[in-house]
């Protein structure tokens, strides 16, 4: 397991997931984001959450739009 924090009530992993790549934000090309936007389908997130998961891995600093919301709430 990884290190953990507290954040008032909630453990929190030193490591957290970044929601860039889920939600196509490379900063590096249009050509890079199209990859990750066509990768990173519902199915493929979710595999990424549930390995997160396994890896000690509790956390996820993403954006909060519908898309994101829609894909944690069917995990």
């Amino acid at each position: 397991m990884l290190p953990l924090i507290k954040l008032g009530d909630y453990d929190i992993s030193r490591l957290i997931v970044g929601g860039n790549p889920i939600s196509g934000f490379s900063h590096i090309s249009p050509e890079v984001d199209k990859e990750m936007i066509d990768y990173y389908s519902t199915t493929n997130i979710k595999k990424l959450l549930k390995e997160c998961e396994e890896n000690g891995i509790n956390t996820i600093q993403a954006r909060g739009d519908r898309h994101i919301m829609r894909v944690l709430n069917e995990y």
